[in-house]
């Protein structure tokens, strides 16, 4: 059992609901921060992907 997105869970896992028994999560947050001056093409990529699957609030 582990905590992932829905996007990150892989078609041979299924998602355990409500009715399954176990409490709903809590909501997180999540901030990426980026300094210009520094962030390389990668990290620069890593975050417009971060935040194309994690859902804004």
């Amino acid at each position: 059992m582990a905590v992932l997105t829905r996007a990150a869970v892989p078609p041979d896992l299924r998602i355990l609901t409500g009715s399954s028994g176990l409490p709903a999560l809590p909501r997180i947050g999540l901030t990426i921060r980026l300094d210009e001056a520094y962030a390389t093409p990668l990290t620069r990529a890593f975050a417009a992907h971060v935040r194309s699957v994690l859902p804004a609030l």
